[in-house]
């Protein structure tokens, strides 16, 4: 009755059913290592600074020495005249580019924080989300699972030898089959976690 048992085999044949005890701290580093997005607005926010820093050395003036030789007549002297000639407006050179820069970099920095901050919550979301349904995929594999297997075929028993009626055993298959279901919904769902995690924290999670 219920869900063939070929089809619940080959259900469960390809979910993940013995899932390892994940640590957060070491997802967390492999999303700020690996993730796309991540890498993505970081590149951003070198593309600001290399565009602040240019803009910070266009601001530099160009200062030009130049030295020259005159003879003063009334005086029968020979001098050597020094002269610095720098350009102007001296403090105001370039700062409009050199303000755009800094909007840009402080733009670019603030994003990546926004972007890293929601990505952050979503991998804590389904971390906490994970170890429920891993506790509650154990509880079912290790103990309700096999109780409820155990107890079909002890009435299956009973019943060949006339100690179960038919409700009975009936009974029992339909706990049985409920309970299988009930494995499988959670097993399904663990390895939905499993995929959000994955694609958040760029990793394979292993486990059979």
């Amino acid at each position: 009755m219920g869900i063939p048992e070929e089809i619940l085999n080959g259900v469960m044949g390809k979910l993940l059913t013995k899932p390892e005890e994940l640590s957060l701290h070491e997802l967390e580093l492999n999303m700020k290592s690996n993730q796309p997005v991540l890498k993505a607005s970081k590149k951003n926010i070198e593309i600001a600074e290399t565009q602040l820093t240019l803009g910070k050395r266009q601001a530099i003036p160009d200062i030009n020495v130049s030295a020259g030789y005159k003879r003063l007549t009334l005086e029968n002297l020979d001098t050597v005249q020094m002269g610095i000639e720098i350009p102007a407006p001296f403090f105001n050179r370039n700062q409009g580019n050199i303000q755009k820069g800094k909007a840009l970099s402080r733009k670019a920095k603030s994003e990546n924080l926004s972007v890293y901050n929601e990505l952050l919550f979503q991998l804590k979301k389904n971390f906490n989300s994970y170890n429920v349904e891993r506790k509650r995929v154990i509880e079912y594999r290790d103990k309700i699972l096999p109780k409820a297997e155990e107890s079909l075929k002890l009435i299956t028993r009973g019943y060949k030898e006339g100690e179960f009626d038919y409700i009975d055993l009936l009974d029992a298959q339909r706990t049985w089959a409920e309970t299988r279901i009930s494995y499988i919904e959670s097993l399904k769902n663990l390895n939905l976690l499993i995929a959000d995690i994955e694609r958040l924290a760029v990793v394979k999670i292993g486990g059979q």
